[in-house]
């Protein structure tokens, strides 16, 4: 009998009824084990207790967690619609005064440039000179925010048209060739072979683009050259084309690469002084190419140069544009330059002109 309620006893227990209790009169061993198994039973009870009292606590806590979580969230949501708003009111602003500002500046371009061919000594020409100049980088200023306030509001298209690529990129060195000249510095391009030269893009993003990274190359260069590359995208499934532009530059270092695409901002404000800009244009370019469906990256050294690449897809409509002359077809060109990768670039655009070339250094 003493052991037949000991069993029920601790079947009791088992299955989570720690009020179980044994009367204590069995003799002997069966005595102590009786005791031992209410002690036991009254120290899971005591457990379980203090176990359900934190689990009650804990449970308002996270409760009154999860309210201020909801009240946070519902503030984030208005901080947030409010701050889009503000966004999207500053973008108007900027739209609108941009617009506003450059009606008047155009006036003093275009009347400044009557005025320089009119009869002035040297000093009111340097004057006039200097007037159109500075009016001239600011409204190239003025553009990049116009542009930026353009995108982030979302108001920017891409539009592809039907365009050349060889006269995106020549429109481009050719403006930047003078500058390049008065620096003493080499300016020159190599079109791949397998590049088509009439596709589908947006040929004044693909122009503003080039014009920004060439120009930037062109301006922290001081010695030696700027090359730009146009290939057919490696390792792409479409008509995708590599637009990379090196330099001998002055460089970057690490702190200065992490922060070349925030706005505003340039490497150092040493380069601001030295060199001028507002920082702009690489983040409208980086923009420009995502919207573009591309990519855009680049790789510098400090003091050993810079080397900036973006591809775009295009759709390729025509291999060749060019009539090739036929007085050219089948010519010996001896051609010398004392530069492996221009000499490279000349050839390659000899060689599609039909010309056998011989190359010397």
């Amino acid at each position: 009998n003493p052991i037949q309620l000991l069993t029920a006893a601790v079947k009791k227990i088992a299955a989570g009824r720690y009020d179980a209790h044994i009367q204590q009169d069995a003799p002997g061993e069966l005595a102590v084990l009786e005791s031992c198994i209410n002690s036991m039973a009254n120290e899971l009870r005591t457990a379980q207790t203090g176990m359900e009292s934190r689990i009650n606590e804990f449970t308002q806590e996270l409760q009154q967690t999860l309210e201020e979580l909801e009240i946070r969230n519902a503030e984030l949501d208005i901080t947030r619609f409010n701050a889009m708003q503000a966004s999207k009111a500053k973008s108007e602003f900027l739209a609108n005064m941009s617009h506003e500002i450059r009606t008047p500046l155009s006036g003093i371009m275009g009347f400044t440039e009557l005025l320089i061919n009119t009869d002035l000594d040297n000093h009111q020409l340097d004057y006039a000179r200097t007037i159109h100049k500075s009016a001239t980088n600011l409204l190239t200023i003025i553009d990049d925010i116009l542009d930026l306030s353009k995108i982030e509001s979302g108001k920017l298209e891409i539009t592809p048209t039907s365009c050349n690529i060889i006269d995106i990129v020549e429109d481009v060195v050719d403006l930047l060739a003078p500058i390049a000249y008065e620096k003493d510095i080499e300016l020159f391009y190599y079109l791949d072979k397998d590049v088509p030269h009439i596709v589908e893009s947006d040929p004044i993003r693909l122009r503003q683009v080039l014009l920004n990274l060439v120009g930037n190359a062109v301006k922290f260069t001081l010695d030696g050259y700027v090359f730009l590359k146009i290939e057919p995208a490696p390792n792409e499934s479409s008509d995708t084309i590599r637009f990379t532009v090196s330099d001998t530059g002055i460089g970057m270092d690490q702190k200065s690469k992490q922060k070349l695409f925030t706005a505003f901002t340039q490497a150092d404000t040493s380069i601001t002084r030295d060199f001028g800009g507002t920082g702009l244009g690489l983040v409208i370019s980086r923009k420009l190419i995502l919207l573009m469906k591309g990519d855009i990256g680049f790789d510098s050294t400090e003091g050993e140069g810079s080397s900036f690449w973006f591809k775009v897809p295009v759709k390729a409509i025509e291999k060749t544009s060019e009539s090739i002359p036929d007085e050219l077809n089948d010519r010996n060109v001896a051609l010398v330059d004392d530069h492996i990768l221009c000499r490279k670039a000349i050839r390659t655009m000899m060689e599609q002109w039909g010309c056998h070339v011989t190359e010397y250094s």
